[in-house]
């Protein structure tokens, strides 16, 4: 899963904070928009305003940590259909006497 069990389990642990932390963002906004642009700052605070759109942040991390796990797997697939057997059947492969290979 990567970097995604550790980010769902910062976001429920702040969880509680999180109305805190949006009034923090709405505080700094106007010297955190010299680095940052002002609507994504809005946007940050209205996403920590609501805990129900840390539900919904926390679902999607899950889809994209599920979508990516898929992808690895099916790659994962396509490589062992080109080698047989993978390292294994190289090894028995290679030990295996020319005679008796197939």
């Amino acid at each position: 899963m990567g970097l995604a069990t550790p980010a769902m389990f910062a976001i429920e642990m702040n969880r509680p904070l999180a109305f805190v932390y949006s009034s923090v963002v709405h505080v700094a906004a106007p010297v955190a928009s010299v680095i940052f642009s002002p609507q994504l700052l809005g946007e940050i605070a209205q996403l920590l305003e609501d805990r129900s759109n840390l539900d919904r942040l926390i679902a999607r991390i899950e889809e994209l940590a599920d979508e990516d796990d898929r992808r690895r797997r099916e790659a994962a697939r396509a490589r062992r259909g080109r080698r047989p057997g993978g390292l294994l059947g190289w090894l028995r492969e290679a030990r295996t006497p020319p005679e008796r290979r197939s």
